[in-house]
């Protein structure tokens, strides 16, 4: 089963009319982003929540019987004249949206009848905050939406102090109300001084805040990831607000995995290539920290690929590792930037000291090995010929990237695209080609190209084209990212972490009774040796309880009867002692929506995501798997065959990659080209 972030939900509309008042307020023209009437709603009048997405339109919902209507009318007319209110007739299912009315629903966990402070309503915007996010000066927190599309989505937004923030700021500004403790916009008539207000910006733009979208090594980093955070949202919903609505998350259980046993198409045997240019090291700083990398690096190409790299001495067309230091070195010692001055190389790969760090053993090491696919990559590129797959197909095939850009054409800004294409022959010949759409021509292929960006640009406003890829100009497959992301077996998950929470107390006499049990339904009615100190521990102590964490302690949880002992008790007792999720019996139903490359059909289109690969399955992914669509303007969606273009590890070292890989290959070339005209 895969699961993902389409959120499909069911409303008891007469309990919802029963218990709450819904307005429409609205306006023939502009927009509400920088009023502060949604917030009177909430401050003066006490509003359960409030949804504004976009446009000319928002929603308020009170508790039935509880806003006086003239004088709630008569305030915001006050602050924008041009707004009309209308109450919402919740009986009729096409009154307001679904994904609205379910937003407003979930914008009551953070009213402040909620006395925790783990969620905030903050003009329409339902956010989970926790300790570890709070920090001097600044904070970040989860802001929790649901899409029209109805994908449930998790973004982070972060706040400072406005006084703490360079420059001058018109953004929004919000406080920490007096009264309630709580997170609140600020309204004209506040006064307070600046080192009280924050604004929704980082005090560093160059350093973004982020959380583990799944962090499973311990419950209370499960806490504290995307996926807990979800959880936590579910659990709340079914408890606060299961009088008016129930939810679940999407599933999709017809679909197929890539069969990735045979990995004859990727060549993985760098060296023999490596050794026709040849690899030279060019030393541009000539320091102390540079000679000791060059070195390195020279004695860990012939360790690992038998490479004699050539120092300081550069060979035409061979393949170049230039040394240099980071941009940051040289804004901050005032130097020109070396990586500027560096273009004579045909084919080259630049290393940061700062920033590379190599293991100086004989084995072979991630950063080195992602410098040498680099080279390897552009040295194809050079040679217009794929080295690093065994190419063989049928026909010759066609990747396409478009770039936006606006220009202003005397009247107003207009779109253009600049199109570039990469064409692989039957035998892996490479050529490429670009077209801007400001120039006219008659190629036929071009106009398709065109067309179909226009087309799905604007039909598809949500998701982005990511490329083309086409054998005939007739049937171009069409890739683009969507909003739905897959998730884990979350509530399966989320139990099991919690019941295992190594913090937990269990009862003493109960685990000993389990053990007892278990000893006599085996064969030998004796106390296993790998659990018997246990056995003898739980004995001697006198103490009523014990923390999962220090039985296990004593006990080794990867043995195969503890295992089993520890399935044992959980079947009993609904004791969990460990969670196992990377057992391989259950690894794929907790986290088969995760691993691995696989897909499915809808609706005439197809759906893929590239997770991690499940033999490196860690305790923790620090992003989400997107989904992506692929869509034929010719009917025929032939992607499936491309398939094994993405189960290739040297875009991404060690993991597959999420676009087929020769799209790696087009957006190098692209940055090449965009490099050579500046």
């Amino acid at each position: 089963m895969i699961y993902c972030n389409k959120l499909n939900y069911d409303f008891n509309r007469e309990n919802i009319d029963r218990d709450f008042d819904i307005f429409r307020v609205s306006k023939e023209k502009g927009n509400y982003f920088k009023s502060n009437i949604l917030d009177i709603s909430s401050q003066d009048f006490l509003a359960k929540s409030v949804v504004y997405n976009w446009g000319n339109e928002w929603y308020v919902m009170f508790d039935k019987g509880t806003v006086n209507y003239t004088s709630f009318k008569a305030a915001l007319e006050l602050e924008d004249p041009e707004s009309i209110i209308n109450k919402v007739d919740i009986t009729q299912s096409k009154s307001i949206y679904d994904n609205v009315l379910a937003q407003l629903l979930f914008n009551t966990l953070g009213s402040p009848t909620t006395k925790e402070m783990k969620f905030n309503n903050i003009s329409g915007k339902l956010y989970y905050f926790r300790e570890e996010f709070m920090k001097k000066n600044t904070f970040f927190a989860i802001l929790v939406s649901l899409s029209k599309d109805n994908y449930l989505k998790l973004n982070i937004e972060t706040f400072s102090l406005l006084s703490k923030i360079k420059g001058k700021n018109k953004d929004a500004k919000y406080l920490f109300d007096e009264n309630s403790g709580r997170l609140r916009k600020k309204l004209t008539a506040d006064n307070v001084p600046d080192d009280e207000i924050y604004v929704k910006r980082s005090m560093n733009p160059n350093k973004k805040n982020a959380i583990d979208f799944l962090d499973f090594s311990s419950y209370k980093k499960f806490q504290n990831c995307k996926v807990g955070i979800y959880a936590e949202f579910m659990d709340d919903v079914k408890y606060y607000l299961s009088d008016y609505i129930k939810i679940g998350f999407g599933t999709y259980s017809v679909y197929n995995s890539v069969d990735i046993s045979d990995d004859s198409f990727e060549e993985k045997e760098y060296g023999k290539t490596l050794k026709e240019k040849g690899v030279c090291i060019i030393d541009e700083e000539k320091d102390a920290d540079s000679i000791a990398l060059t070195n390195l690096i020279k004695d860990k190409m012939m360790a690992v690929y038998g490479i004699e790299c050539i120092v300081n001495r550069y060979l035409d067309d061979a393949y170049a590792i230039s040394i240099i230091h980071n941009k940051e070195y040289y804004e901050k010692n005032n130097i020109s930037d070396k990586y500027k001055n560096s273009k004579r190389y045909s084919i080259a790969q630049h290393v940061t000291i700062e920033d590379f760090k190599l293991k100086s053993d004989d084995n072979e090491d991630a950063a080195l090995k992602k410098i040498i696919q680099e080279l390897l990559i552009k040295g194809d590129i050079f040679d217009e010929k794929l080295s690093l797959v065994n190419w063989n197909e049928r026909n010759a095939i066609k990747f396409v990237c478009g770039k936006t850009y606006w220009k202003y054409t005397g009247e107003k800004n207009k779109k253009f695209y600049k199109f570039y294409r990469m064409s692989v022959s039957k035998d892996g010949l490479l050529k490429f080609d670009f077209w801007d759409s400001q120039e006219f021509t008659e190629d036929d292929e071009w106009i398709e190209i065109y067309d179909t960006y226009e087309k799905y640009n604007s039909e598809f406003k949500n998701r982005n084209i990511e490329g083309l890829v086409y054998y005939d100009k007739s049937n171009i497959n069409v890739i683009m990212k969507t909003e739905q992301t897959t998730l884990p077996k979350i509530d399966t998950l989320a139990r099991a972490l919690r019941l295992s929470d190594k913090d937990g107390f269990v009862n003493v006499e109960i685990i000993i009774e389990a053990l007892k049990e278990f000893a006599e339904q085996s064969e030998s009615k004796e106390m296993p040796a790998e659990l018997s100190n246990l056995y003898l521990v739980l004995n001697e102590i006198n103490i009523e309880e014990i923390t999962i964490g220090e039985i296990l302690e004593i006990i080794n949880i990867r043995k195969k009867v503890v295992k089993e002992f520890n399935s044992y008790l959980y079947q009993t007792r609904g004791i969990l002692l460990h969670p196992t999720p990377k057992v391989k019996e259950i690894k794929e139903e907790y986290f088969g929506s995760l691993m691995d490359i696989k897909y499915f059909y809808n609706y005439d289109k197809l759906y893929y995501f590239v997770g991690t690969k499940s033999t490196s399955l860690n305790l923790s992914l620090h992003n989400a798997c997107l989904i992506r669509e692929v869509v034929s303007i010719g009917g025929e969606i032939f992607f499936e065959q491309l398939m094994k273009l993405l189960a290739v590890e040297f875009v991404r070292n060690g993991q597959y990659t999420v676009l087929p890989f020769p799209f790696k290959y087009l957006n190098e070339y692209i940055r090449q080209k965009n490099q050579s005209e500046t």
